[in-house]
């Protein structure tokens, strides 16, 4: 059997709960074992597993995810499968990331490239209209990838700013991404196909729902460093997304508003909470100018935490790679750029055109070469 069929089938009956799906699928070993070993073939499974399985099992529908396969190749759909190369670094790092994610479009795009999201209200003032064309446009054209969610108001928006300046823009969908959703934006959506791509965990052939809309939004602050406010309520779905940044230890950014805006009260409020201020592009472009606050729920400290410290340490006796850093603490590469991009920006290292970390104090004349990073099975 076609093993996408396997993924599929299991996808469609646990992709609410994937978390729990995969720390199942990794005490069964494979998706193979998961779906045919007898209980006495499986070792690690701990009291009421079985019982999943079996309910599991019960509820595959091979037909459904045969039909699927068949969209997916006749439509030019992908699968992002969690754990396998393709499937973007940022969002492996989340709670619950997605077991599969789907994706239609341009499959080019570098899923680790340097990525922003933008969020905000369905009814958005001319004010912040303007500020999310004016952010967007110049961080697209600098080769940054818009994410956002396809909604009216500012998504909507953010979105054809992003292709306007020739730029990439993913959307995240709440529905399958046969359903392009809201209808309203289909020739949105079709362009967005073309000069990017459209994504969501929910399966094919499913119309999107209240719940999923919430749910999605981990996804959308989940793919990038820095997450943009613009415009919102205080109560509302664009607040669920900072807060999900914020937990996911990525950078909140607000644009300030007037006062007597309802549609400000959201980012004032992110604001008051820690969130770096957004005035234009150059905010998020050059986080070196924004001012760092400590003890803050959206904030950052710039007390060095101990995977920042241990790092400063290698580097200090001879310039390497992030991927040599990776290797050599034992920490994933995401969290190696991180710490990377908060030192380059206190002027606590310098990267050279090489590629290569090293401390100011460092001799940059050395001729000390980079090894190859280290190769990964997949």
């Amino acid at each position: 059997m076609d093993v996408r069929l396997q993924w599929l089938a299991f996808h469609r009956v646990c992709w609410t709960q994937p978390q729990r799906a995969w720390n199942l699928l990794l005490r069964c070993g494979s998706l193979a074992h998961l779906l045919y070993a007898s209980q006495a073939d499986l070792p690690s499974l701990v009291e009421g597993d079985w019982q999943i399985i079996e309910q599991l099992r019960s509820k595959l529908n091979w037909a459904h995810a045969t039909r699927d396969l068949e969209y997916m190749t006749t439509h030019h759909i992908q699968m992002l499968l969690r754990g396998h190369e393709g499937y973007p670094i940022l969002l492996e790092e989340i709670n619950d990331p997605p077991i599969l994610l789907f994706w239609r479009g341009n499959d080019r795009i570098s899923l680790n490239h340097s990525t922003v999201s933008v969020v905000g209200t369905r009814k958005p003032t001319p004010y912040g209209l303007q500020m999310t064309e004016e952010i967007v446009s110049v961080l697209a054209a600098r080769g940054h990838v818009i994410v956002s969610g396809l909604a009216f108001g500012i998504d909507a928006c953010a979105h054809h700013a992003a292709l306007d300046a020739g730029g990439t823009t993913i959307a995240i969908l709440a529905s399958g991404v046969d359903d392009i959703t809201p209808h309203r934006h289909y020739k949105l959506g079709h362009w967005i196909v073309n000069q990017g791509a459209l994504c969501s965990e929910v399966p094919l052939g499913m119309p999107a729902h209240a719940s999923h809309f919430l749910w999605r939004n981990r996804i959308i602050s989940g793919f990038s460093y820095s997450t943009l406010i613009v415009e919102c309520c205080q109560k509302s779905g664009t607040m669920v997304t900072a807060t999900h940044a914020a937990d996911q230890g990525r950078d909140v950014f607000a644009v300030p508003g007037p006062l007597s805006s309802a549609m400000s009260a959201g980012p004032n409020y992110l604001l008051e909470q820690g969130a770096y201020r957004c005035l234009s592009a150059d905010d998020i472009l050059n986080p070196k100018a924004v001012e760092i606050q400590e003890d803050k729920k959206y904030g950052h400290s710039k007390a060095l935490d101990d995977t920042t410290t241990r790092l400063l340490k290698l580097i200090s006796t001879e310039p390497r790679s992030s991927n040599q850093l990776a290797e050599a603490l034992q920490i994933p590469i995401t969290q190696i750029l991180q710490s990377v991009t908060m030192l380059e920006c206190e002027g606590l290292i310098q990267v050279l055109p090489n590629g290569l970390l090293l401390c100011p104090t460092h001799s940059s004349s050395s001729n000390h070469q980079p090894k190859p990073p280290p190769s990964k099975n997949i």
